[in-house]
């Protein structure tokens, strides 16, 4: 681009641009978008001209609280979800944390993006924390840059946010404007806004962990540096009230791979004719299936939730177990029923197998996204924490919650759903799926790839190229009819802009 060049993940921009992105007109402030109506709600240079809202402003903060996160890394696949290999390739990383990383790339593209602060509805923070946390912090394998804190990982995290807050306060008057409340961070970490700033508590905080308790007495990690749980540093962090609020943050999904796309029978059934298709839409022979880790005698992880389904579940193969041990990892003798630790090859397969799938807390947040993508209905057990989207779609047309207490029934509760609710459930995770995705970032990256190796530019947009590679990071998934970028992305500007229609509502004074 005329505005700059990438430099191993940060933007070098030309002479008279900058920002992270080197959008930004230097030394003026560029000008509002003018885009499908609407007015400004504020004075200013942006007064009077249309523009697409809710209107985001996207804080250009120092490199130390983002792009260095990439500049920084051990390896080619820490801290990122893309990445490039010989020949301009595309690699879709399984970044856990890629939430901050998706949010900050498609807000400073978005049509929703003003440069204009005045004119904005809502401001994000892009702090990468999730990969501060978790690279810049983990002792095995040390990184060049690790710092053991007094307290743990935690107390980097939370004093790393608080340095962004303290930047934007000293720099910007928006945040004293509105006292924080418009103004958005993101804590993709397995425990979510836990570690937050106590001074964040009057902002949106966005993460992958719904926990509502008020006054949390423990960590679920199982990760000692990581646990943020110490009566000594608790004050200063959001947990000390909660980890979550409804009505004020948001649940998103936990990022997955681009690539996982490709596995599922939605995306297949869209694929053109001649293009390379997924797998096709399974008989479901499974009732139920769990797969992941359980830590048997670890009871603060998952709440001790996925260690109460492999007790109940175990397959004890018609004779006593003498040794505990002898239990980890054994499904369920029952035909239709899937629950164990043990890591196989065929996990996709056989989610998309499974009429039902277990969705459960681990260190954190569990995995609602991967069954949706599949097709199997979501089972929710974990009291007191929403997970992605609950309290905004309609959750009870696309998955099932079930109260721990009628966890030993499990089975007799799935085989009792009527055919007719199942297959309504079914019908509700068809129209919802792709909004537990980031599939707007890989349709993003196809207009890019347009005219290279995977794509071609035809009359009516991208088709795939014949004859491109067709390997582990193919792309050709991307020309699906059912990837329409209305994703998690798309999702949360629409929650954003009820919200800002909340606010302005006359009946709100």
């Amino acid at each position: 681009a005329p505005q700059g060049v990438c430099v191993r993940g940060w933007c070098r921009c030309a002479a008279g641009f900058g920002g992270a992105d080197c959008s930004i007109a230097l030394p003026a402030l560029a000008a509002p978008r003018e885009v499908d109506g609407g007015s400004s709600a504020a004075g200013g240079a942006g007064e009077g001209r249309g523009r697409l809202r809710p209107s985001v402003f996207v804080y250009d903060l120092p490199s130390e609280f983002n792009s260095w996160t990439a500049e920084t890394r051990m390896t080619a696949s820490d801290c990122v979800y893309r990445r490039y290999k010989e020949g301009n390739e595309t690699v879709w990383e399984n970044y856990a944390f890629g939430l901050e990383l998706a949010l900050h790339e498609a807000l400073l593209v978005s049509p929703h993006r003003t440069l204009n602060p005045r004119d904005a509805d809502f401001f994000f923070v892009p702090v990468h924390g999730g990969c501060y946390i978790s690279r810049f912090t983990r002792p095995t394998p040390r990184h060049n840059l690790y710092v053991k804190p007094r307290g743990g990982a935690p107390i980097l995290g939370n004093a790393h946010y608080r340095a962004a807050l303290d930047w934007v306060r000293s720099r910007h008057p928006w945040w004293n404007v509105s006292g924080g409340a418009d103004h958005m961070f993101a804590f993709p970490h397995d425990e979510g806004s836990c570690v937050a700033p106590i001074e964040l508590r009057p902002a949106i905080l966005i993460s992958s962990w719904g926990r509502t308790e008020l006054g949390p007495r423990n960590s679920t990690t199982t990760m000692g540096e990581h646990n943020w749980y110490n009566r000594r540093t608790l004050p200063l962090m959001y947990a000390s009230y909660r980890c979550f609020e409804p009505g004020k943050d948001i649940v998103m999904p936990v990022f997955t791979s681009l690539s996982q796309l490709a596995t599922s029978p939605y995306v297949a059934e869209g694929m053109p004719r001649g293009g390379a298709a997924a797998r096709p839409a399974p008989k479901r022979r499974l009732l139920f299936h769990f797969r992941g880790q359980i830590l048997r005698y670890v009871p603060t992880y998952s709440f001790g939730i996925r260690q109460q389904l492999l007790g109940l579940y175990g397959c004890k193969t018609g004779k006593e177990i003498a040794n505990p041990k002898d239990l980890v990892g054994v499904p369920w003798c029952g035909p239709d029923v899937v629950v164990s630790d043990r890591h196989t090859t065929n996990y996709l397969d056989e989610m998309a197998n499974a009429t039902f799938c277990g969705v459960f807390p681990g260190n954190g947040w569990g995995h609602i996204e991967s069954p949706l993508l599949l097709g199997c209905i979501p089972v929710v057990v974990q009291d007191g924490i929403l997970t992605a989207w609950e309290d905004v779609l309609d959750f009870d047309s696309f998955a099932l919650r079930l109260p721990r207490a009628k966890l030993p029934r499990l089975a007799e509760e799935l085989r009792a759903v009527p055919p007719e609710r199942v297959a309504a459930l079914q019908a509700g995770g068809r129209r919802v799926w792709e909004r537990f995705t980031f599939s707007s970032l890989g349709l993003a990256e196809k207009r890019r790839m347009c005219g290279g190796t995977h794509f071609t530019a035809a009359a009516d947009g991208c088709v795939p190229r014949l004859g491109a590679p067709g390997g582990k990071h193919s792309q050709a998934f991307l020309a699906s009819s059912a990837i329409t970028g209305q994703d998690a992305i798309a999702t949360l500007l629409q929650l954003l802009r009820a919200r800002l229609l909340e606010r302005t509502s006359p009946e709100r004074g």
